[in-house]
């Protein structure tokens, strides 16, 4: 049997050759990339290296479309929807404090998240004002524009009453242990010590080096993610690894396939095109195929870390008092949480093939190939959907072995282990007034840690 009679199969079986070679860290779902993403983290701005590799820590997979075992983002950030739930959390909570009064809490809280609301509209207006200004009057320093527009006496008000109506909330709910701490919890997705201003594309970073006095106030203001690998390590020597499968590889125990085979859904393990010979190819190649495999020049973990502005604990231990179809089930805003990636540079793919399959191929390739296809993971044309442009690839088949190279030495998402938090609802023990989270205790702890993994956050940037 053909080692690709369908595509369930071998997507199965390419899947179980990394879920072996990641840490087995349960309770984890591993999603291999059906496409590659490159990962361009290597541009002359350090800070907007950051924010790309933040992206891959913060954006959310999904874990909703019919092939949960493809690593496809979501447009929902962890930031965001950690946020939410501990908001919900907290209405549920309360209910279940004694003595607590219930409207006068959420009424505190209420003015508490409103300032919040006011404040971070005060300052988005603001960069945006300041980024104008900057265009017009490049040689205005920052201390000139907040005099003239009055940026720390109406910034001031706003920020006093965001510490007020917090401290006034903690008063409210000091009495029972598991609030009080959840309200610090809340309270730290606001620490400005927890937070970095980056730039989102080319042109806002180099906006920030057109004017250093002051341009990176116009960035965005993230709660800080960080993908921890070093950069000039990963491109400095090669350790050439070899993943293949075969008719007799294992299947993946946790993978399944459901896609309609449509090429847009990632499902087909390649394609051709729509000419005649493309299809004559496909056809032959699944006939004919007896390996196929990916070299990569380098393939490492990377750890997503985070600063202490989120505490796991407060999903590990309360995660059964929200609703469970809202936050953690496969619709739910925190499915999925990632914890480690697989990334890699310089894929050259090989594949088996009789003679017949072979030729056919390079006829097809030096006719055709410049328009674009895909084999296995590795998409290769000149859309901004692909992983490598054509150019930047080299066929250096031979035999009845098709070989192609990728020159790009960009990096690549090769795949995603995440925390599948529904499996800690199902195994978790609800007990309110015991292993309570000590954030005071957790953050510092947290801020050891960064420290010593991160003693230079934006060097880490650097190439």
């Amino acid at each position: 049997m053909s080692l690709f009679q369908t595509d369930d199969i071998a997507w199965s079986k390419w899947t179980s050759q990394f879920e072996a070679r990641m840490p087995n860290t349960a309770p984890n779902i591993f999603q291999v990339n059906t496409v590659m993403a490159p990962l361009n983290c290597r541009t002359k701005w350090p800070t907007l290296n950051l924010y790309r590799r933040m992206l891959v820590g913060d954006r959310l997979p999904t874990f909703t479309r019919a092939n949960s075992g493809a690593n496809v983002t979501t447009g929902m950030t962890l930031s965001s929807n950690y946020e939410q739930y501990l908001l919900q959390l907290n209405v549920e909570m309360r209910k279940k404090a004694p003595g607590i009064d219930e409207a006068d809490a959420q009424r505190k809280l209420t003015k508490y998240t409103h300032a919040l609301d006011r404040l971070r509209a005060f300052e988005q207006t603001a960069r945006k004002s300041w980024q104008l200004s900057l265009a017009r009057y490049p040689n205005k320093s920052r201390t000139q524009w907040e005099t003239e527009t009055q940026y720390r006496d109406r910034r001031g008000p706003l920020v006093d009453d965001v510490t007020n109506f917090y401290a006034d909330y903690l008063a409210v709910v000091a009495a029972y242990p598991p609030l009080y701490e959840l309200g610090k919890a809340l309270r730290a997705l606001q620490d400005p010590r927890y937070s970095i201003k980056l730039p989102m594309n080319e042109d806002e970073a180099i906006f920030g080096d057109q004017h250093p006095n002051g341009g990176d106030e116009t960035w965005t203001e993230f709660l800080t993610t960080y993908l921890d690998f070093d950069v000039a390590t990963f491109v400095q020597n090669d350790a050439p690894e070899t993943i293949q499968i075969t008719e007799y590889s294992s299947r993946s125990t946790t993978y399944e396939n459901r896609w309609s085979g449509s090429v847009s859904g990632g499902g087909v393990f390649w394609s051709f095109g729509a000419s005649a010979d493309g299809g004559t190819i496909d056809k032959h190649f699944r006939e004919d195929a007896s390996r196929f495999a990916i070299t990569y020049k380098k393939l490492v973990t990377a750890t997503v870390t985070r600063k202490p502005w989120y505490i796991e604990k407060f999903v590990r231990t309360y995660c059964k008092l929200v609703d469970k179809d809202e936050y953690w089930t496969q619709t739910g805003q925190l499915s999925l949480i990632p914890q480690m990636v697989l990334i890699a540079r310089g894929p050259t793919i090989e594949i088996d093939v009789s003679a017949r399959s072979y030729s056919e191929f390079q006829n097809w390739y030096n006719a055709h190939a410049s328009g674009g296809f895909s084999i296995g993971p590795v998409s290769i044309g000149g859309g901004g959907s692909s992983s490598v442009h054509y150019t930047d690839i080299q066929n250096q088949s031979a035999g009845t072995t098709v070989r192609i190279q990728d020159n790009s030495n960009q990096f690549y998402v090769i795949a995603v282990s995440s925390l599948r938090t529904l499996d800690l609802v199902e195994s978790a023990r609800l007990q309110m007034l015991s292993e309570i989270p000590d954030i005071d205790a957790d953050i510092a702890n947290a801020d050891r840690a960064w420290g010593q993994m991160n003693p230079n956050l934006h060097a880490q940037g650097k190439v």
